[in-house]
């Protein structure tokens, strides 16, 4: 709870009232209000919400087994999924990006967001420095998916954009193989931006098309995503991301 200084105190029926006459303030709780049937009470909010997950399946991933390699789930669980056939369209909200440490399978990676962290922890990106911890980039992303990336999206909540568009909400984390394919995708419209020192464009005033591909070597064959800029929103769906953005 945020509280201002110098702000009077307050009477109001089941709120906490906050006297700031004394150096020390006291917050004394108050008769709390009768709790309404049929709705939540309490602070609830964005944190509380466990967005679904969008992953691309791989042949070796013995998850998700009637999904064919090279498509996408929309998961909220290991049984709980539908499956995305690939290219579907999708709009950026957030991109965070991060490093996360190279440990051996089951281990718990540590993981930090800035270079100044990373070299804190003893960490580099740089493979041909044994004297460091090995860390890897990734990117954390929040998108709406299109609504015709399925023809039935089964408990799933749809949010309007716009005018015309509806699209479901999901959590992205762009690491590995796929960091190394779209994620100077994703980054190089704006990194050109600001070194031209131009406004850089906000995420959500673009639609991307996401896909997929194999890539093939001597040894081996793996999928990874592919992204591609289709164009941009229009002002009411720009405007309807904004305050999906700025409330998530």
């Amino acid at each position: 709870m945020a509280i201002k200084a110098n702000i009077k105190s307050s009477t109001k029926k089941g709120a906490v009232a906050v006297g700031f006459d004394s150096p020390a303030a006291e917050i004394v709780p108050v008769t709390p209000s009768p709790m309404r049937a049929g709705y939540l009470e309490g602070d609830w909010g964005a944190g509380d919400i466990k967005f679904p997950q969008l992953s691309l399946k791989h042949a070796v991933d013995t998850r998700f087994a009637d999904v064919t390699s090279g498509g996408y789930v929309f998961s909220r669980s290991p049984e709980d999924y539908l499956t995305l056939v690939p290219p579907f369209e999708v709009i950026f909200l957030k991109a965070v990006k991060g490093y996360r440490q190279n440990v051996e399978q089951g281990e718990i990676p540590l993981i930090c967001h800035t270079r100044q962290e990373l070299a804190d922890l003893g960490g580099t990106t740089e493979k041909n420095r044994p004297d460091l911890t090995l860390f890897s980039p990734f990117c954390d992303t929040l998108l709406l998916i299109d609504q015709k990336a399925h023809s039935e999206w089964r408990d799933t909540i749809l949010v309007e954009v716009g005018e015309t568009r509806k699209a479901a909400l999901a959590e992205y984390c762009i690491k590995g193989s796929a960091f190394a394919e779209i994620g100077s995708v994703l980054a190089e419209r704006e990194a050109y931006q600001r070194i031209t020192k131009q406004k850089p464009t906000l995420l959500w005033e673009h639609v991307w098309k996401l896909g997929s591909a194999l890539r093939k070597l001597p040894s081996f064959s793996y999928q990874v995503p592919t992204l591609v800029r289709l164009n941009g929103v229009t002002p009411a769906e720009a405007q309807s991301c904004r305050e999906l953005a700025e409330n998530l």
